[in-house]
């Protein structure tokens, strides 16, 4: 089941305190960011059949919605006008509950539900493309995996910084992670150059040995 979230934490408070204690958080971040990112961690939350099939089921809804033919590859009961969907979430939480219900097997991680139903709904909301979905997919489960090992601790040792700020910081430290270090790989996917399984293992391979530029 691997590492456990206090044990992580411990260990993240003890580097903090002994190597960090005079540096400002931008600064600690990125470099307590890699003690979370490991590669087993990042294999439990990529390398599953739920993030698969959330990948080719998300990709799939996105085709249909531009071809106008999500009614009938999705035997839909909500219609809708894809033009008239930025304002209407109600709309387009039904749509994702769609999507969802066909994939058979259940989805038993909060995780990557949750990182889905972000990215799809940015996806509709803003008309983006295949890239921009894997993007913020991956984007919003590294800030999930992170901000579950960082956020406390890292308001115990910056107390004056409030923990939406904390956030805020930890988002953007997976944002740079994905800008920087897999859009191009999303992008060759993109373009049929590498399969969906290479993917995932350059996703796990990168985010959990890199260190973001600039730090």
């Amino acid at each position: 089941m691997g590492t456990s979230t206090r044990s992580i934490n411990k260990k993240i408070r003890r580097i903090l305190k002994k190597e960090y204690i005079d540096k400002d958080i931008d600064y600690s971040i990125p470099r307590v960011r890699k003690e979370v990112l490991t590669k087993e961690k990042l294999e439990e939350n990529f390398l599953v059949a739920g993030f698969f099939n959330l990948i080719n089921t998300g990709i799939k809804g996105i085709q249909a919605i531009q071809k106008d033919s999500f009614k009938e590859e999705f035997h839909s009961e909500v219609d809708f006008e894809r033009y008239k969907l930025k304002s209407d979430e109600i709309t387009i939480e039904k749509i994702i509950e769609e999507i969802l219900n066909t994939i058979k097997d259940d989805i038993h991680s909060d995780n990557l539900l949750k990182a889905f139903k972000y990215a799809m709904s940015k996806v509709i909301k803003e008309e983006k493309n295949i890239h921009d979905f894997i993007c913020e997919f991956c984007y919003y489960l590294l800030y999930l995996i992170l901000e579950k090992d960082l956020v406390e601790v890292l308001s115990d040792v910056y107390p004056e910084l409030s923990m939406q700020h904390i956030s805020k910081l930890i988002k953007e430290e997976a944002r740079r992670t994905v800008d920087i270090y897999l859009s191009e790989n999303i992008k060759e996917f993109e373009q049929r150059n590498i399969t969906l399984e290479e993917l995932i293992n350059i996703i796990v391979e990168k985010a959990s040995s890199t260190e973001v530029e600039g730090f």
